[in-house]
């Protein structure tokens, strides 16, 4: 289990800087300050529809893109759709693949953080 606060991140190994946290797991997640309950949930048909959406994006992408080439021989489309939505969701991941950009435009949304967020929390 983790905590985190600003800068910091507290594991079962003491504290260290956020930027070696990201060099040693490769994620960056949203802090306690900003991942407020209201930032980290959304409306679950919209999450669901992008998921389904995103993982078939994923499976496209590694098969014909070369940019997913490590992922693809790492994780699942499945299983990486699962590890990127919440931070999707809270606005915190990178949005510039082009699994995300497909996702974007099949739900004719802007491929931007806000359009995203608005879709997520849409009633």
């Amino acid at each position: 289990m983790q905590f985190q606060g600003r800068g910091i991140r507290l594991g079962y190994s003491g504290v260290y800087p956020l930027a070696q946290a990201v060099l040693d797991d490769g994620v960056l997640t949203m802090d306690t300050i900003t991942a407020t309950p209201e930032a980290t949930t959304g409306n679950a048909a919209n999450i669901a529809e992008f998921r389904r959406l995103y993982i078939a994006a994923l499976a496209h992408s590694f098969a014909h893109d070369p940019e997913y080439g490590y992922a693809a021989s790492k994780t699942t489309p499945e299983a990486l759709a699962d590890k990127m939505l919440p931070s999707l969701v809270t606005g915190g991941a990178n949005k510039d693949g082009a699994a995300i950009r497909m996702v974007c435009k099949q739900l004719g949304i802007k491929h931007t953080y806000t359009a995203m967020r608005q879709y997520f929390h849409a009633a």
